[in-house]
């Protein structure tokens, strides 16, 4: 069974996602849950748990080649082989767990697929509503939330534990909008550069779940070239996607999203050296596991095949 596997790096959640006919996420997250033993330990009720696990899984969008279940999931596997790692194993509460996988689930709940300065641009309401800072990471916040309550997972929890939950979930999908990675990268890496991170200390360790979070999310130059250059070509056709949008709309191209001036793999070199690089070197600067050697080691073979595939564009 393909999920036997899943405490290994490279898990293909996309070959999941065929295997179980579009529904990997639903599976993924249900079997994490019981291998956490979080069902138990948390009495968790799990026709509720599967009620939450399902509406989770409808309310992202297929028609994102992207943005969409299977990335979330992905996602949320990435966050699992992390929770394993022993300095953060050692040190969680099982509602720590708890909701660290749930914000991995939930993290780009309802994504439309395009950006937030596409939203701005066509005068979408997601911006009238949430305003133009972290307008796509505010709208996952509320449909996360909105669908936690409506299972009535947590409703058996004291009344300060659902809020505990409720606002860490918030705290940790928020730190996944690109636009504010160095704030949180900057504040990460000056403790683990000076050695002041504290474990015992609710805002260090709430930050190293959200720097968890935002390696997961952009994990996939860290897999295999096999799983990373099918990730990235999904991911650039979104891009593309959106940029012919804008073509066909007459208003300004998203930089990097026009497919006749960019290709997969200069836009992928791009992200490497001014995005990936820097949060996994602080990732394993903080980790120095096994895991973070593999995942710098697939990255750097990674960037050196699209440098290849550049040059031989140009040539």
């Amino acid at each position: 069974m393909l999920l036997d596997n899943v405490d290994e790096w490279e898990f293909d959640t996309i070959k999941l996602d065929l295997l179980t006919r579009g529904h990997s996420l639903f599976n993924l997250a249900m079997h994490l849950f019981q291998k956490h033993n979080l069902i138990n330990t948390l009495d968790l009720d799990v026709l509720k748990l599967m009620r939450l696990c399902r509406l989770i899984e409808e309310s992202y969008h297929r028609r994102n080649s992207f943005h969409n279940s299977t990335h979330a999931a992905d996602v949320t596997q990435a966050v699992h082989c992390y929770l394993l790692e022993a300095k953060i194993a050692e040190n969680l509460t099982e509602i720590e767990i708890f909701y660290a996988l749930l914000a991995a689930l939930l993290h780009d709940i309802d994504h439309p697929g395009v950006n937030q300065n596409f939203l701005i641009a066509t005068s979408h309401f997601l911006p009238k509503i949430f305003g133009v800072i972290s307008v796509l990471e505010s709208h996952h916040c509320r449909a996360a939330i909105a669908l936690l309550r409506q299972s009535g997972v947590i409703e058996h929890l004291r009344s300060s534990q659902r809020q505990f939950i409720e606002n860490q979930i918030v705290a940790l999908i928020m730190s996944t909008d690109m636009a504010r990675q160095q704030e949180y990268l900057s504040k990460f890496k000056l403790l683990v550069d000076n050695d002041t991170f504290d474990i015992n200390n609710h805002d260090h360790k709430t930050l190293m779940l959200q720097i968890a979070l935002k390696c997961a999310d952009i994990s996939n130059p860290c897999r295999s070239w096999q799983l990373c250059a099918r990730w990235s070509k999904r991911v650039t056709t979104e891009f593309f996607n959106q940029g012919n949008k804008e073509k066909e709309l007459g208003i300004q191209i998203s930089p990097l999203f026009d497919d006749t001036k960019h290709t997969t793999a200069d836009i992928q070199v791009g992200f490497y050296h001014y995005v990936a690089r820097p949060l996994f070197s602080c990732w394993s600067d903080f980790l120095h596991t096994p895991l973070c050697d593999m995942m710098l080691e697939n990255m750097n073979d990674n960037l050196a095949k699209w440098d290849k595939v550049v040059k031989s564009e140009k040539n």
